[in-house]
């Protein structure tokens, strides 16, 4: 079953057939083009280039499609960008435990006696400052492979 599909046009108030849609998983490369926001020639071209699973019949150029989805709508499927990917939880997980063991570490070393010298806090004050230290370096790392995650998905559009 075909059905055809007609345009007016703005200037000329004419109407012109701009394609034909195929009910077997073909749509016109004119059809495509409308719905991915580009020029029935570039479809075409690609159809040539084999960036686009189609063929011509009787003349008239058309794309193969899956159901309702287009080749080019499959490749913007991606992944929530507010979701951290495993990476980045891993790295703020251990962020977290960073900077635990940093508190347990420092009380460890905490001096016991009722008028320690200034000098008995540095091991203690060291592992903490180490904690905090590694807890921000790993947390932003993680953000900034998030980020640029994010990046990339946005530069592919």
């Amino acid at each position: 079953m075909i059905i055809s599909v007609k345009s007016t046009s703005v200037k000329g108030n004419t109407s012109n057939t701009i394609g034909q849609i195929a009910m077997n998983n073909k749509v016109s490369a004119a059809i495509y083009a409308l719905r991915e926001n580009t020029e029935p020639e570039d479809v075409i071209q690609k159809i040539k280039d084999g960036l686009l699973a189609g063929r011509q019949v009787d003349g008239q150029w058309f794309v193969e499609v899956k159901g309702n989805e287009t080749s080019e709508s499959k490749k913007t499927d991606k992944a929530d960008p507010q979701k951290p990917e495993f990476l980045v939880q891993v790295l703020n997980t251990l962020a977290s435990f960073t900077l635990i063991a940093s508190f347990v570490m420092c009380l460890f070393y905490w001096p016991e006696t009722r008028r320690p010298a200034t000098s008995e806090f540095f091991i203690s004050m060291l592992w903490l400052a180490s904690g905090i230290i590694q807890c921000a370096l790993f947390a932003s790392i993680g953000k900034v492979l998030h980020y640029l995650r994010l990046i990339a998905e946005n530069t592919k559009k």
